[in-house]
C-alpha cells in the first residue's frame, strides 16, 4: 500500500527467543497493526560496533498516520517456518520521524507464543485448531482477522451442529449463535474463496487437552501436535484400543487398522497426520475410549517430512467414502491413474503401480498393495471408474459403486475388485463408459468416451 509509505520511524533492537539472543540472519521481523496489515520487516543482521554493543535488528515502520496507531511483532523464523509472537516492553506505537534504539537496543522477547496460519481452499476444508488461545473461547473473535463471506458454512463434526455465516454473525437454523472452537474436534469449513485464518497461541502441553475421546462408530477428532507425525507415532497410545477394521482419515486419505498375528499396523494412503488438518476416526470396538497425542517443544521437527505447513486440498463435498481395492482385467503401468467419476465429475484418484494385479492375485499368494481411494460425495449416486495413462482413458467400467457417507469399501487384506474392460479408445468411435462401442455419436444425455477423452453429451 503506497499510501503507507507516507511517514515512517526507525527502530534498533535485539531478539532473544527463550532468552537466547537470536542472530540467525535468515530470520524475519515483521511489524503489523491490530488488522494484520504489515508495516513493514527486516532480516536479523546481527553486528558487533567499536563500542562492543551487540545490534541485531535495522526495522523501518511505516504509517499513513503521523502518531498513535499500536505496533504488532512477529518473528517468522527460517529453521522451522513458525511465526513467533515478539513482545516489547513497553508496547510500541507509531510516532513521525521518531528513532528508538539508538543509546540501549530496544529488546524484543519471544518463546511460547506463535501465530499458527490455517489456510483453507474454496470448498470444503477439514480442519482443526492445534493452538491454546483465547482466541478460540467464542466464534465472534474470530471474525476480526477473518474475511468471511456470506454463505460462508463451519460445521462441527463431532455432532453435525452446523452454523452458516452472513451479515457479520454465524447463524445456526437462523439464529445467532456463539460457540468455543475445540482442538479435540474437527470442523468442516466451506468458503467461497480462498481463506487464510491467523490464529495468535500457544503450543497444546496439558495432558487433558491432548486427550481425545472416543465413542464406537465415527468420531470427528482434532490434531493438537505442532509437527507432522507419522500415523503410528501420533496414534501409538491408542494402540492397546485399536480393533481391525478402525479407520483414521484425512479428507483426502484413509489409513485401515491391521493386525496380523499380535502385531497391529495402520495400512493405507494415509502415511502422516498434519497439524491443521481434521480427522474422522471410525471405533470398531464397543464402548468408550479414550488416547493421548504425543506432546513436541516447539523447535521439534520429526524427519524429513515435517512440515508446517497446513495446505490441504478443497473438496466440492464435505463428505468421504474409503476405498481399498485392486484392478482386474487390465493391466496397468506405473503412473496410471484410478479415477473415480459421478455425473461426470472427478469424485477421487489414485496412482496405480505397473504390473497386471488380475494375474498377480491369481498366480501368486503373495499379498497385493491394494489402491486406496478417498471418494468425495454429498448424496447416494453411482459411481464408474477409469483408469486414466497420460491424461487419455484406457479402460473404464460402468457404474460398479454406490455413495454412501463414510462407507468403507474392502480393507487392506481384503481389498474390493475392480473389474476393468479394455479398449483402443483412441480410435474415433464413440463408447460408453461401460466400454460399449456406438455407431455414431450418441443424441442421448449422459457421459462417454470418445478418442480416449470424456466427453459429457447435454
Amino acid at each position: 500500500d503506497r499510501d503507507l509509505l507516507k511517514n515512517s520511524m526507525n527502530i534498533s533492537g535485539q531478539v532473544y527467543l527463550y532468552n537466547e539472543l537470536d542472530t540467525d540472519a535468515r530470520d524475519i521481523v515483521g511489524v503489523f497493526d491490530d488488522e494484520n496489515v504489515c508495516h513493514g520487516y527486516a532480516n536479523i543482521t546481527h553486528t558487533t560496533s567499536e563500542q562492543g554493543d551487540e545490534k541485531g535488528l535495522y526495522l523501518t515502520v511505516y504509517d499513513n498516520q503521523d502518531s498513535g496507531r499500536l505496533l504488532n511483532f512477529r518473528l517468522w523464523q527460517y529453521s522451522t517456518g513458525r511465526e513467533i509472537v515478539l513482545t516489547a516492553t513497553p508496547a510500541i506505537t507509531f510516532r513521525k520521524d521518531a528513532m528508538l534504539g539508538t543509546d540501549q537496543p530496544v529488546r524484543f522477547d519471544g518463546g511460547e507464543d506463535f501465530v499458527q496460519y490455517f489456510r483453507l481452499e474454496e470448498g470444503w476444508n477439514w480442519v482443526s485448531f492445534n493452538v491454546s488461545s483465547k482466541q478460540l473461547d467464542n466464534m465472534a473473535a474470530l471474525l476480526t482477522s477473518t474475511p468471511w463471506q456470506n454463505g460462508d458454512i463451519l460445521t462441527d463434526m463431532s455432532s453435525d451442529l452446523t452454523l452458516t455465516y452472513h451479515d457479520d454473525s454465524w447463524y445456526a437454523n437462523d439464529n445467532p449463535q456463539d460457540m468455543g472452537i475445540s482442538s479435540k474436534i474437527a470442523y468442516a469449513i466451506k468458503v467461497q474463496q480462498p481463506t487464510v485464518i491467523p490464529i495468535a497461541g500457544t503450543v497444546i502441553k496439558d495432558k487433558d487437552e491432548r486427550t481425545i475421546d472416543l465413542k464406537q462408530g465415527w468420531n470427528g477428532i482434532g490434531y493438537t501436535p505442532i509437527t507432522n507425525l507419522p500415523v503410528e507415532t501420533a496414534l501409538s497410545d491408542y494402540y492397546d484400543s485399536a480393533q481391525p477394521g478402525d479407520v483414521i482419515k484425512s479428507h483426502t486419505e484413509f489409513a485401515y487398522f491391521t493386525k496380523t498375528g499380535n502385531t497391529g499396523r495402520w495400512q493405507g494412503s494415509l502415511k502422516y497426520m498434519k497439524p491443521g488438518e481434521g480427522y474422522m476416526m471410525l471405533r470398531k470396538g464397543e464402548g468408550n475410549a479414550s488416547f493421548t497425542y504425543p506432546y513436541y517443544e516447539m523447535g521439534s521437527t520429526f524427519n524429513e517430512a515435517s512440515s508446517t505447513s497446513t495446505q490441504r486440498s478443497a473438496a466440492k463435498a464435505r463428505s468421504t467414502m474409503t476405498v481399498s481395492a485392486v484392478v482386474e482385467g487390465f493391466e496397468t503401468e506405473d503412473g496410471d491413474r484410478l479415477v473415480a467419476y459421478a455425473n461426470g465429475e472427478v469424485v477421487g484418484e489414485a496412482t496405480v503401480s505397473g504390473g497386471s494385479i488380475a494375474e498377480t492375485r491369481s498366480t501368486s499368494t503373495e499379498s497385493v498393495e491394494p489402491i486406496y481411494l478417498s471418494i468425495a460425495g454429498d448424496k447416494q449416486q453411482g459411481i464408474w471408474f477409469a483408469i486414466e495413462r497420460d491424461g487419455e482413458i484406457v479402460a473404464s467400467t460402468g457404474e460398479v459403486m454406490t455413495f454412501k457417507t463414510n462407507a468403507v469399501i474392502g480393507s487392506p487384506d481384503k481389498p474390493t475388485a475392480i473389474s476393468f474392460v479394455h479398449a483402443d479408445y483412441a480410435d474415433g468411435k464413440w463408447y460408453t463408459i461401460g466400454g460399449l462401442q456406438l455407431q455414431k455419436k450418441p443424441a442421448q444425455k449422459g457421459i462417454y468416451i470418445y478418442n480416449g477423452k470424456k466427453i459429457i453429451v447435454k
